[in-house]
């Protein structure tokens, strides 16, 4: 069972009378495959505990996610990196504050917000050395997308 077995059974999960709607409430920033939280959250559950046994963040699987359109992938992405906080590393930092800017808006954000933040506690320091996210909290402030 691998990462990229999540991302088949997503797409066959898709449902395009829920997608209209989706994207709809989202104002129609993304594309969604029309799957529903509660569905995602099934399919995470097998297979990020499986993620969590290997200790060590995929970011080739983040950045496949996070280049596919529809929205439901940023979700896995988002989703993933927050079930494998407790692996990341300060070196990760970039990579996160890519994300928040990349395909930004609220719902991935609020995800991103709680994985950079634990991050940053765990290891305050780069908060110290290197205020990575003020250029991020800016860039949200300006979009008005936080």
């Amino acid at each position: 069972m691998s990462l990229t077995d999540l991302l088949e059974e997503l797409e066959a999960a898709k449902d395009p009378k829920k997608a209209g709607p989706m994207d709809a409430y989202m104002r129609h920033q993304f594309s969604f495959l029309g799957v529903a939280a509660p569905e995602r959250n099934k399919l995470y559950k097998k297979y990020f505990t499986e993620a969590k046994k290997t200790k060590i963040i995929d970011w080739d699987f983040v950045d496949t996610c996070w280049e596919k359109e529809s929205r439901e992938y940023q979700y896995v992405a988002a989703n993933y990196l927050k079930a494998m906080q407790s692996y990341l590393k300060g070196s990760d930092l970039p990579k996160l504050e890519q994300l928040v800017v990349t395909k930004s808006w609220w719902d991935t954000v609020d995800i991103l917000d709680r994985v950079v933040g634990s991050l940053v506690y765990e290891k305050q320091e780069l908060e110290k050395n290197n205020p990575p996210m003020e250029p991020v909290r800016q860039y949200l402030v300006e979009t008005r997308r936080y």
